[in-house]
């Protein structure tokens, strides 16, 4: 991490001298939790109005199985359900899911290890301090990341940019604030927006597929047993 942005977080302390991280996990992998994500342009760890809202995640996760919902100011909306390493898609304009897994795409994230996918990076030598939030003492972590500038989006999708690759990435921090005590997420920041978590009680009924999805996979499943039986070709 750069010795400028070591400065901006350490509010104070000597750069020289990083904080001791205390024992534990960075970061908690809870089996089975509930919450949500409110990403808004203000930078406040508190839900702010609804206006500076862009986007809202609900998360659910039990063992093995994940589902997310969000929304956005536009109205799209996302859903998708993991199992393992397999993920269901399905958005507000589509009337079925999409499975993604790497035995069926080139360009696979596994996100099975992860309980909060956004904050993979967090690392031990990104630890920079201690601070409350809203009261609570959380671990600070932050790093440089390369972002596309806004309204460079639009480019990834031209042929030119794919062939020159002339635009340009710009160089931005992220934040993430961790529970001390719970070491649950409280409040992230990136080039984006802003991300302020809000847990829920542990869930009591069983996280199970949807029928779609399970039905989808059974067709997939003697798809390719039909398949397999299939004489060679000579």
């Amino acid at each position: 991490m750069s010795g400028a942005l070591i400065s901006v977080l350490a509010w104070g302390q000597d750069a020289s001298q990083p904080p001791a991280l205390p024992p534990g996990p960075l970061l908690a992998r809870p089996e089975s939790a509930q919450w949500q994500v409110t990403m808004s342009q203000e930078k406040t760890a508190n839900v702010g109005s609804d206006s500076a809202v862009i986007k809202v995640k609900s998360v659910v996760v039990q063992g093995k199985i994940r589902h997310e919902e969000s929304k956005d100011a536009s109205g799209f909306q996302l859903t998708i359900w993991c199992e393992g390493k397999n993920e269901y898609y399905k958005t507000s304009s589509s009337d079925r899911f999409f499975i993604c897994s790497p035995n069926l795409v080139s360009i696979y994230i596994d996100n099975s290890k992860q309980v909060f996918t956004e904050l993979d990076w967090l690392r031990r030598e990104n630890f920079v301090g201690i601070k409350n939030i809203n009261g609570k003492p959380c671990l600070v972590f932050g790093e440089a990341f390369q972002a596309l500038p806004a309204g460079k989006i639009g480019e990834l999708l031209a042929p030119e940019t794919v062939e020159n690759n002339h635009f340009k990435k710009a160089e931005l921090p992220r934040i993430a604030y961790i529970d001390m005590e719970t070491r649950l997420p409280l409040y992230y920041q990136d080039g984006a927006g802003n991300y302020v978590y809000q847990f829920g009680p542990t869930p009591d009924a069983p996280l199970v597929l949807p029928d779609e999805i399970v039905t989808m996979l059974k067709r997939q499943e003697a798809l390719t047993k039909q398949l397999s039986k299939q004489p060679a070709r000579s």
